[in-house]
């Protein structure tokens, strides 16, 4: 009755179509059948054990490492199991982090471009409340942005298009003269 459900290790090979998303071992479903008397037959109505995020992201060229999203306490759940029998569709026995990472592969861009990512999240609520992305690229630049959080429902499907900035850290150089090294990294917009 305790069916294990993980949604750590996500990965994805390149950019994904913008229509669908292949989500692997990651799209849990469950259905309850139903009886019809008229045709003598028994049909099942699935829904999504998750939640399905789609990223729209603008960035720059380059080659991007993985998405992480972040809420602020520990309420995203990691593990946990699926009771088999009940018809409550809920996470049991849950394990919680505070973040879920999507893992990219082939991820590059010759130009400016649209970042599509998609990722199964458990259910979980962050009303009133802001989600962190952080989209970390291959020369470890990590660029971060926030969205208005929700209650995100099991089995329903959300669009985000976050607009990611990089902080510039800076240095001061003494009366005497010098030199520092400085890198500079455009925000994703």
């Amino acid at each position: 009755t305790a069916v294990p459900l993980t949604f750590v290790g996500q990965t994805q090979t390149g950019n994904a179509d913008p229509t669908h998303a292949y989500l692997g071992n990651y799209c849990y479903m469950a259905a309850r059948g139903e009886y019809d008397q008229e045709s003598d037959a028994l049909y099942f109505n699935y829904q999504r054990l998750g939640v399905l995020f789609r990223f729209m992201i603008p960035v720059k060229a380059g080659t991007y490492r993985s998405l992480t999203v972040r809420a602020d306490d520990y309420i995203i759940v990691q593990y946990g199991t699926f009771n088999a029998i009940m018809t409550d569709q809920k996470i049991y026995d849950p394990v919680y982090s505070d973040s879920l990472t999507l893992e990219f592969s082939e991820l590059s861009f010759e130009s400016d471009a649209t970042l599509v990512a998609f990722m199964i999240l458990p259910p979980f609520d962050m009303a009133s409340k802001q989600l962190t992305l952080e989209l970390l690229s291959e020369d470890g630049v990590k660029h971060v942005s926030s969205v208005a959080g929700k209650s995100y429902v099991l089995g329903k499907t959300y669009n985000n298009a976050p607009s990611f900035t990089s902080s510039l850290s800076t240095d001061k150089i003494d009366g005497k003269g010098g030199s520092i090294e400085l890198k500079v990294v455009a925000s994703g917009t």
